[in-house]
C-alpha cells in the first residue's frame, strides 16, 4: 500500500513529459504525437548522401554522380528535423547519454522495415579526440554502435580509428571547410584488410567526417563500407 502511495506521489510531482512538446506522457520521451512527427528516409535513396531518389541504375543524386565516395553506401535513418534535432542536441551536449537505447531502438525497428542486415560486419563508430572524449564523458556514436552490436550479435570495434589530433568544431564550417578540417585527422591502428564495415554516426551533415574515416578504412585494404547514421540534415 505504502509503495503505491509513493508511487502516485511521484506521478504528481515528476511526471514524465514530452522532451518536445511537454505533454504528459505515461513513458518513454515523445508523446504518440511527436514519435509520429519523426520523418524516415525510405529507399530510393542516393547511396552516397541518403538523399530521396527515383530509382536509376547509379543509385546516385544529380549532385553525387560526378563525386568520388570512399564507401559504398549510406544509410540515414530519419531527417534531422524535430523533435529529433532537440533529442539529438540533449544526446550530445547535454549528458542525455541515456538516450542513447531510444534512438538505437529507432534505428533497429528502421533497419528492419527496410530490410537491411548487419549480419558479417563489424560495427565501428565514429571516434572522437581523446581529450574531447575525457571533457564529454561518452561518445554518443559508440553508444550507438554497442548497441546495436549487442541488438545485432555482432562485433563492435572502437580502437580501429581513432582521431590523431584535435580539430575545430565542424558545426559552424561550410562544407569546403569541413572537409578542409578533417583532411587526414583519423589514423588505423588495427588490421582491416578484406573486412566489411559499418561505420555508425549520429548525424549525416556534408559527410565530410565519414568520407575521411571510409578513406582511411578503405586505403588500408577494407573491403566493403556501410555508413549508417540516425538522421541526416535537409
Amino acid at each position: 500500500m505504502f509503495g503505491q502511495y509513493v508511487a502516485a506521489a511521484k506521478d504528481i510531482l515528476l511526471p514524465s513529459l514530452c522532451f518536445q512538446c511537454e505533454q504528459k506522457i505515461n513513458e518513454g520521451y515523445l508523446c504518440p504525437a511527436c514519435q509520429e512527427a519523426i520523418e524516415y528516409v525510405y529507399p530510393p535513396s542516393c547511396r552516397a548522401c541518403a538523399q530521396s531518389i527515383e530509382n536509376n541504375k547509379t543509385g546516385l543524386c544529380a549532385n553525387c554522380i560526378a563525386g568520388n565516395i570512399p564507401y559504398d553506401r549510406i544509410i540515414s535513418v530519419a531527417l534531422y528535423k524535430e523533435p529529433l534535432v532537440n533529442l539529438i542536441h540533449l544526446f550530445k551536449y547535454k549528458n542525455c547519454d541515456y538516450l542513447a537505447g531510444f534512438f538505437a531502438t529507432l534505428m533497429i525497428t528502421h533497419l528492419a522495415k527496410i530490410g537491411v542486415t548487419l549480419a558479417g560486419c563489424d560495427l565501428v563508430p565514429i571516434p572522437m579526440h581523446a581529450s574531447n572524449l575525457r571533457e564529454r564523458g561518452y561518445n554518443q556514436s559508440s553508444l550507438l554502435a554497442h548497441a546495436l552490436a549487442n541488438y545485432f550479435n555482432i562485433s563492435c570495434k572502437d580502437d580501429i580509428i581513432y582521431v590523431k589530433e584535435i580539430k575545430i568544431s565542424q558545426t559552424k564550417l561550410e562544407k569546403e571547410q569541413r572537409q578542409d578540417n578533417v583532411k587526414g585527422i583519423f589514423g588505423i591502428q588495427k588490421q582491416v584488410e578484406n573486412q566489411r564495415i559499418i561505420i555508425i554516426d549520429d548525424i549525416f551533415t556534408t559527410g565530410a567526417t565519414v568520407q575521411e574515416a571510409s578513406r582511411t578504412l578503405k586505403e588500408n585494404g577494407a573491403k566493403e563500407i556501410t555508413v549508417i547514421t540516425l538522421a541526416k540534415t535537409i
